[in-house]
């Protein structure tokens, strides 16, 4: 059997490693190469260096990036809910990924949407997906064609128990995305003749919906909350949902065809 590291040697994979790391976080390529030698002080066997790494980057990630990226004007999300600011990342993912960075009035529109959902629904949670990396402006987020800038960051809608609407519950998607609200059949599709290789229907995924249901109600009061702060630039939605919802708003829009569909998320947008 050939030899995989012959095919690729210490360098190359180093180098790729370093990419890869820096695609999915931004930092992490950097914090990793900085601290990868630290491990094998400590330890021969790899997974014990790859444990004490891993735990040296989240430390660095929760403290030292945080403070960093404030000098340049981005603040990261919460990573718990609170009664004071219900807001929580649906996937601690987000958070070491460093995907959870924001511009300050970002993070206060958020806030206030929370706030008043919370009060009018009380015990419900605003869950946010990604929003963007903690330094640099154009440094592109993948696979988004957005998020570039710190100025938007992407809502998971509000659901419940099904049966009982009572009962609050977060996507049933673990990161949020890819569990879709398909349009019906007599709803209205602006493209619904045409193809984009960004409009995936995911149908092997869908099953995970089960036993929760959209909250039509409270995922709207959040839509209203967001739409009518002045701060917001824009939110974006599928066509069928601004119907089947029954909002009609200037701020409110559709991302067009070539873009990552806007049925499974709320992309805010803010000035």
């Amino acid at each position: 059997m050939m030899n995989i590291r012959s095919l690729f040697p210490k360098k190359l994979r180093l180098i790729v490693l370093f990419v890869v790391l820096t695609l999915l976080t931004q930092v992490g390529g950097i914090i990793w190469f900085a601290i990868r030698g630290i491990g094998r002080r400590f330890s021969q066997k790899w997974k014990i260096q790859l444990a004490i790494n891993l735990v040296i980057y989240v430390m660095i990630t929760l403290t030292i990036v945080p403070l960093l990226a404030q000098i340049g004007g981005r603040v990261a999300m919460p990573i718990f809910a609170t009664s004071k600011t219900p807001v929580a990342p649906r996937s601690f993912l987000f958070v070491v990924f460093n995907r959870h960075y924001v511009k300050k009035d970002v993070r206060e529109v958020v806030f206030r949407a929370a706030r008043n959902l919370s009060a009018q629904y009380p015990k419900s949670v605003v869950h946010y997906l990604d929003g963007g990396f903690p330094f640099w402006d154009k440094f592109a987020m993948l696979p988004h064609l957005s998020h570039s800038g710190g100025e938007a960051i992407d809502l998971a809608f509000c659901y419940h128990k099904k049966g009982d609407p009572s009962k609050y519950k977060g996507s049933p998607s673990p990161i949020g995305y890819m569990i879709y609200e398909r349009p019906k059949p007599n709803e209205y599709q602006p493209y619904r003749s045409k193809r984009s290789p960004l409009r995936w229907d995911l149908p092997f995924v869908q099953w995970m919906r089960m036993g929760r249901r959209v909250d039509r109600d409270r995922t709207r009061y959040l839509l209203r909350e967001l739409l009518s702060d002045s701060r917001t630039k824009r939110v974006l939605l599928e066509v069928h949902l601004h119907r089947r919802w029954g909002i009609v708003h200037h701020k409110l829009r559709f991302q067009q065809l070539h873009a990552a569909r806007h049925d499974d998320h709320l992309h805010l947008w803010v000035k």
